[in-house]
């Protein structure tokens, strides 16, 4: 970061008439350029956080004037409020991360909530944090960050002189702001794509003056500038092991339908005991089209519980869903605690159809290993246990089962000319799945790939596949 905590004069102040001359000015600047960022389509993202949590709310309230309300959000998180423990840390940050155009400004945030947190899983979070800032910023979200900074006798004064109480709504009623810890947090979270400011804010008519230019500064840099660097593939410890098979293993009817029945029998069971434990749990399906996805998720769930477990097919991004990062949706669709969410195609589809059908640039479907890869460690890290299943089936049984559809009345539904299309791209999807499982088989989240060619072999190992990884529980 440029400046430190210790580097600012927090008796900075402005003449009455000096603000009054400069305010408009501003102002006026900034109607403009939320015009301009709506039309380029940039989202921003600006954070006040700090102390000084009366002075926030004054300098927030003089921000906001000169913007359009159609173009942003505000977000008020208290620090004393009790997280959300059925959800990942981060899952309401990006829930409420701002659309292309928009603005949200966030009145404390990911940070005020870390630091009401207990000291464990402290540095998770903060890989967490800077994982989601980064991710964002790739994206082409700007982040403007202020750390509004007073001295707490001032803090008290004001406190006591507007409001009559002591407020414990302040990140330093314990005097943090004084604190290594706080100072670490800062240096650590300052990076070039999403810099904190120190806002000396005892003077609210300064700390206005700041907040205004600095917002002015970025928004203008931003518009000047092309589109973000790429970011390296992927720096996770991936398993190499995990490649595409090919054995025909075959399961004769009569030993598929007894072990069938018994192996729904232990899920039913091993539901049970996942929701009493508040255990959640994802299981990722992908697999080539005709592969076995559907078939092989009805036996999963026909045994369970309807009430505890959810089947969410993912199509392609509607217009609401394009406006935000490729992962905003699927934070939408986690599990909550001791629930089942079982995805029929995932966020994976940025690595294989974008790559494949140039819906992805190349620098967005080569950074998304590291994002996929960060992002399940996160929702890992918050207890949630993920298994990725890969259906691979040969081409020719993909034809044979192809021809079966065209031909069945009762199964036409299930083949378009896109399935038809994407089986002349057979080695290019090969190819991105290959670099799939390298890429992203994790020790936290691995891929098992599945021989499909014979239906009845696949249902029952991705059956046994799920009872052993889920029975550590």
């Amino acid at each position: 970061m440029s400046e430190k905590l210790m580097d600012v004069d927090l008796l900075n102040d402005i003449a009455q008439e000096e603000f009054e001359e400069i305010y408009p000015i501003l102002k006026k600047q900034l109607e403009k350029l939320h015009r301009d960022i709506w039309d380029k389509g940039i989202p921003v993202i600006v954070v006040f956080e700090g102390c000084d949590f009366p002075h926030a709310i004054d300098i927030i309230g003089k921000f906001l004037l000169p913007l359009d309300p159609r173009g942003f959000k505000y977000h008020h998180i208290s620090p004393s409020s009790e997280p959300d423990l059925d959800h990942p840390f981060m899952w309401n940050f990006w829930i409420q991360s701002p659309s292309r155009g928009q603005i949200a400004i966030f009145d404390h945030s990911w940070y005020a909530r870390l630091l009401s947190m207990s000291i464990d899983g402290f540095d998770d979070r903060i890989d967490e944090i800077m994982n989601f800032e980064k991710m964002l910023s790739d994206d082409g979200t700007l982040f403007i960050k202020f750390f509004m900074h007073a001295d707490v006798e001032s803090i008290s004064s004001y406190i006591h002189k507007w409001y009559g109480f002591a407020s414990d709504d302040s990140l330093c009623h314990d005097n943090s702001i004084s604190s290594s810890h706080m100072k670490g947090i800062l240096d650590t979270t300052s990076t070039h794509y999403a810099p904190w400011t120190i806002v000396e804010s005892i003077c609210p008519e300064y700390a206005i003056i700041k907040v205004m230019s600095t917002v002015i500064k970025r928004i203008q840099t931003a518009l000047s500038q092309d589109s973000a660097v790429p970011s390296p593939t992927s720096n996770a410890q991936v398993n190499s092991s995990c490649a595409l098979p090919f054995r025909n293993y075959k399961v004769k009817d009569r030993e598929y339908k007894g072990e069938l029945a018994n192996l729904q029998a232990r899920m039913k069971v091993r539901q049970k005991e996942l929701h009493e434990l508040g255990q959640s749990l994802i299981i990722v399906f992908e697999g080539r089209d005709a592969s076995g996805k559907g078939g092989a998720i009805s036996r999963l769930t026909s045994s369970l519980n309807p009430r505890t477990y959810t089947v969410v097919p993912i199509y392609a991004p509607n217009d609401v869903e394009l406006g935000h990062h490729y992962l905003w949706r699927f934070y939408k669709m986690l599990p909550l605690r001791g629930h089942i969410t079982i995805f029929d195609r995932s966020w994976y589809g940025r690595v294989l159809v974008e790559r494949v059908e140039g819906l992805a640039t190349g620098d967005e479907w080569r950074r998304a290993y590291r994002e996929i890869n960060d992002f399940e460690r996160s929702v890992v890290n918050d207890g949630v246990k993920i298994i990725k299943i890969w259906l691979e089936i040969d081409k020719n049984v993909q034809l044979k089962r192809f021809i079966d559809r065209a031909e069945n009345p009762d199964k036409v539904w299930k083949i378009t000319a896109d399935d038809w299309r994407s089986r002349q791209q057979w080695h290019q999807y090969t190819e991105a799945v290959e670099d799939m499982l390298q890429f992203t088989s994790t020790e936290y989240a691995p891929w098992t790939v599945i021989e499909g060619n014979d239906k009845n072999y696949a249902r029952l190992r991705i059956l046994h596949t799920i009872l052993d990884r889920t029975s550590d529980i």
